[in-house]
């Protein structure tokens, strides 16, 4: 109710346990039966219906990841339960409270939780013995020794490492399996014996992979089928049951819920888009219409998912037309945050004030609103609620004299407005009928390489790409990437020429570089060479052509119109 009552208008709901629960990307995940599950989401609808409002309710299911379930009543969760299939064994919990106990004998301090519990001394007897036989205590002796040994004793590595050997030595000798793959491998062994049941392997998994314990225990006592198998040995030492997680519980945990929400979240360990397909297509099977959502989390290292940078780059994409239509980076915010705080504080540290600077240029070039910090945070609204309530009496205005806002305002480099009053008359003088603008912008978003770029409408008429760098002198130079005139009738106009003086004057370059240069870089070099643009040009430094520019030529360019009109003619020299 609150959350309506301050205006969201989205939930997301998870099927994780309250109390223990976790990050979608952590180990440990208890999920909540089925039913337990529809009824939150049915509580969600309800409080919103009752207040009238339209919400959008997000059904996520941990399933994929978790290994844990509160609960096992609920038939649509009972195929994916897993129990033993050997009797021979202790129950986990038993053998889990007895490395403990051993533990807390051999001296290791803080690991007594045994003691919560009251389980009588013949199980602790049986459990310690099995113990033994496994070799598992032979481990827990030796990290009780490392334990002892270390000038830094930690008791959860000795915990760690002792229930990590039981874990593995419990699931090993228990046969931990679900109902279903237990029956299938007596299945399978018995009829690779000569018997014939009337039903294959993959025949009983995807029946018995769809229904509850009951009717799968039915239906293979039908084919004289008598499996040892139970599922409450196999719960931990809070009573969880074990279960397999995996994409085919994500879709089970998802059919259940879909019709009590608006979308379906699949959380899953690493972005997969094999995975993701598997998922929307299990669930479109059955809803068509159903709406996703997908987390592109920042929890993934996105170098480790096996893609490529443009397998990366379009994954929204390929996303999208599975039907995930809601994608997003849940802490995403975070990062950003923390590495760009990391960032500008040793720039700051190296480079002092300029630093900031430096910042400010950037807002400036993208056109930010940053770039007005006190226009963002609410100053002109504050001062219009002040006029209003003073009946415009009022002399305290915020954002009025006095105001440091107003430095920003100030064109502290020369602005893309004079190559479009240049443009003006290039365009006068070539008979080009077209309003011609200009937008410097980052290359691609965050990158330090620019480009510069000359529209009409939303069509692209010419481009540079380029970067700034400086020598040990702080002179800039242009570092040209690419440049294109993408009309033919434009060129050999001077287009490209104009836009080549602007980013010079702009930056106060001394030298343009055209890196891994084309035919059009080298004419491009040499005409403006012959213009008396640059002072030199040299191709022969590998694969790169530099050009000096002649500052006193550019100078007169820029501050004389009619040396700039005769450029645009053609009669520069």
């Amino acid at each position: 109710r609150r959350f309506v009552e301050a205006g969201v208008p989205g939930y997301h709901i998870e099927d994780q346990k309250p109390g223990v629960k976790k990050c979608g990307h952590q180990g440990g995940k208890v999920l909540v039966p089925c039913d337990e599950q529809i009824k939150r989401l049915n509580a969600a609808r309800f409080q919103l219906d009752v207040m009238g409002v339209p919400g959008i309710i997000v059904a996520r299911t941990d399933a994929e990841a978790a290994n844990l379930l509160d609960g096992g009543t609920d038939e649509r969760d009972q195929p994916f339960i897993m129990g033993a299939t050997q009797q021979s064994v202790p129950s986990y919990k038993d053998a889990y409270l007895a490395v403990l106990r051993l533990l807390t004998e051999a001296g290791v301090e803080g690991v007594n939780g045994h003691l919560l519990y009251a389980v009588p001394e013949n199980r602790y007897k049986q459990a310690i013995a099995w113990l033994d036989q496994t070799g598992v205590n032979q481990i827990i002796e030796k990290a009780a020794v490392t334990y002892h040994s270390s000038p830094d004793p930690r008791a959860d590595d000795a915990v760690d490492r002792a229930s990590d050997a039981l874990a593995e030595a419990w699931h090993r000798a228990s046969g931990l399996a679900t109902y279903s793959q237990a029956v299938a491998d007596q299945l399978s062994l018995r009829a690779s014996e000569g018997e014939s049941f009337g039903m294959e392997v993959g025949e009983w998994l995807g029946f018995a992979s769809n229904v509850d314990t009951a009717t799968a225990r039915s239906r293979a006592a039908e084919m004289g089928l008598d499996v040892a198998w139970n599922a409450e040995v196999a719960r931990t030492t809070e009573g969880y049951y074990q279960v397999q997680g995996g994409i085919p519980y994500a879709v089970a945990k998802s059919l259940a819920v879909a019709p009590y929400c608006d979308l379906l979240w699949m959380e899953t360990k690493t972005a997969d888009l094999e995975d993701a397909k598997e998922f929307a297509e299990a669930v479109h099977a059955v809803h068509p219409d159903k709406m996703l959502a997908y987390n592109l989390s920042p929890s993934f290292n996105w170098d480790t998912t096996g893609m490529t940078e443009d397998e990366m780059r379009e994954f929204p994409a390929e996303l999208g037309q599975l039907g995930f239509v809601f994608n997003f980076i849940t802490y995403g915010g975070h990062q950003i945050d923390g590495m760009a705080g990391e960032e500008f504080a040793a720039s700051l540290q190296q480079d002092g004030m300029l630093a900031l600077a430096r910042l400010q240029r950037k807002f400036r070039l993208v056109d930010s609103p940053y770039k007005t910090p006190q226009t963002l945070v609410g100053g002109p609204r504050l001062d219009a609620a002040l006029m209003a309530s003073s009946g415009r009496t009022a002399t305290t205005r915020a954002m009025g004299k006095g105001s440091t806002q107003f430095q920003h305002l100030v064109q502290t480099e020369v602005p893309t407005r004079e190559l479009e009053s240049w443009l003006e008359r290039w365009a006068l003088h070539n008979n080009v009928d077209a309003e011609l603008k200009v937008q410097l912008r980052p290359y691609t978003a965050g990158s330090e390489i620019l480009e510069l770029v000359v529209r009409s409408g939303d069509n692209d008429l010419a481009n540079v790409v380029f970067g700034v760098l400086h020598d040990r002198r702080r002179r800039a130079i242009l570092s040209v990437r690419d440049q294109n005139t993408h009309s033919p009738a434009l060129r050999r106009k001077r287009l490209m020429t104009l836009m080549h003086l602007y980013l010079i004057r702009r930056y106060n370059a001394v030298s343009v570089q055209y890196l891994t240069p084309t035919e059009d870089n080298f004419r491009q070099a040499a005409g403006m060479r012959g213009m008396g643009f640059y002072s030199s040009v040299s191709d022969e430094v590998g694969q790169i052509t530099v050009a000096d520019v002649d500052e006193a030529v550019v100078t007169n360019l820029v501050t004389d119109d009619d040396a700039l009109q005769q450029l645009i003619a053609g009669h520069a020299t």
